[in-house]
């Protein structure tokens, strides 16, 4: 299998600078400035025109946050106890642009996370691993061909982030990384993003300074596939984007295969706006252990042939123009569960890079307690086995300052606990989300937020009541 690896990654690798070397002999040409048209990146520069030759530029952000944990990773159950839940995040980044040729340049950005602990004994503040967040080539019109090629390590971001976001899970919002080629062009009435990315456990490509041997996934994976837009005669968005995606994840002798194919739209009409996404995963997983300790249902060993996941999503979103400018959106969110009761079939929804907070900051932790559940082990922000109804309210009372709430009503799709006395029981809880953020665009930028999660019966009946607590202040330059 790592032989395999090898030998994709070495062959993205020649054909891609095969293309990359044909840009630099049009450096005298001008090329039509082709944006990627399927991404939204958090990455600089993306879908703006290249920096001319022989032009650069830098940049710098530090982001510091305070952050306190109250039973989020185990509900107060002691499985896996809060040892450090209170301590304080610095991140520090600086970047570079460089303009190689008129169709041709270069980006590099590295970062640094640091912890400092408060009230605990047991853990050690030190300056953290100084690593290579991004580095990629990125050309427009190669060969005079309509299309635009980024190759290296760099972010993605497909829509709201519902399976493509975070490269790396386990280290948190540090990195959002992956490792490969995207391919942007546009055919009549479509605009397409083929993608390759293959994500190592641990770092096996660029150099750290002060490593600390950190893993940024549980397995490796090799992801692959096409994002689609669909587009009007005059080439804006049509509100439909298809996707097709393969994911094979790796372990020692463990593997999975997974395939997704689904769409996300968007629907305006004359008083809201409707969007949405739904999509169908099939494959080969891998066969599920139960540790005799395990949580959930299910220990014994079964051998597992297919794979039939579901997830979804809609909202509907209301502005109203008032005094002061808001925003009410109602929603429903479906990720299919495993059914303990059938055999030779997982129906766990696999969130492919969709494991970030993208619902709650304090969840992801508790979604650690059902790590058995999936069949290769994953456990922080692993989201499946969910069905919620939300409802989320947005105030901006000034230009510069943004007040956010929401309430969640989360359900399981399957019961998986091994207590019996949980059988059938399907209710998680209930989420209160608090957020007030401010941004002064050039001076400074932050939030304040607070979450507070009241279990249901889902959990063994001795679950406590969990909180997340976080203030954050961002300052960039230029």
């Amino acid at each position: 299998m790592r032989q395999l690896f090898n030998s994709a990654r070495l062959s993205i690798f020649v054909i891609a600078i095969t293309i990359l070397t044909h840009s630099f002999c049009r450096a005298d040409s001008t090329p039509e400035q082709v944006p990627y048209t399927g991404a939204i990146s958090r990455t600089w520069n993306l879908g703006k025109p290249l920096l001319e030759a022989g032009a650069w530029q830098w940049g710098f952000d530090l982001r510091t946050r305070y952050v306190h944990l109250d039973n989020v990773t185990d509900l107060g159950l002691n499985v896996y106890p809060d040892s450090a839940n209170t301590f304080f995040r610095i991140r520090g980044r600086i970047w570079t642009a460089y303009g190689i040729t008129s169709n041709l340049q270069a980006y590099a950005r590295l970062t640094n996370e640091s912890r400092i602990y408060l009230g605990c004994d047991d853990c050690r503040s030190k300056i953290d691993e100084t690593i290579f967040e991004n580095l990629y080539l990125e050309t427009r019109n190669p060969l005079g061909l309509p299309l635009a090629v980024r190759l290296g390590r760099q972010d993605l971001f497909y829509g709201d982030g519902f399976l493509i976001c975070d490269g790396g899970p386990l280290d948190g919002s540090r990195t959002a990384y992956v490792n490969g080629i995207v391919i942007t062009g546009k055919i009549p009435l479509w605009a397409f993003d083929i993608l390759a990315v293959y994500d190592p456990r641990m770092e096996e490509y660029l150099p750290r300074i002060r490593s600390q041997h950190r893993k940024i996934i549980e397995n490796d994976e090799l992801i692959a596939g096409v994002m689609l837009r669909r587009l009007d005669e005059d080439g804006r968005s049509r509100g439909f984007e298809p996707y097709f995606l393969y994911k094979e994840e790796a372990r020692s002798q463990a593997r999975s295969d997974i395939y997704t194919v689904g769409a996300a739209f968007e629907i305006p009409t004359g008083w809201a706006r409707l969007s949405g996404e739904i999509a169908y995963q099939g494959g080969r997983p891998a066969t599920i252990i139960r540790p005799e300790e395990s949580l959930v249902a299910r220990v014994e060993t079964t051998s597992v042939t297919r794979i039939a996941g579901l997830g979804g999503k809609v909202s509907l979103s209301k502005r109203f123009k008032l005094a002061i400018p808001a925003q009410l959106t109602a929603g429903y969110l479906y990720l299919s569960g495993d059914d303990p009761k059938t055999r030779g079939k997982f129906e766990g929804w696999n969130p492919i890079l969709g494991r970030w907070p993208k619902w709650s900051e304090l969840y992801i932790y508790t979604l650690m307690l059902e790590s058995d559940a999936q069949p290769m082990n994953q456990g922080i922000a692993y989201w499946q086995n969910l069905v919620s109804p939300y409802l989320k309210l947005a105030v901006l009372p000034t230009p510069y300052i943004r007040l956010d709430a929401s309430y969640m009503w989360l359900d399981a799709d399957k019961s998986v606990f091994f207590d019996r006395r949980l059988a059938g029981h399907t209710h998680r809880g209930e989420l209160l989300t608090f957020r007030l953020s401010l941004n002064i665009e050039g001076i400074i930028g932050g939030h304040m937020l607070l979450e507070h999660f009241t279990p249901g019966d889902f959990y063994p009946e001795d679950a406590e009541a969990a909180s997340f607590f976080r203030i954050e202040l961002t300052r960039s330059l230029p």
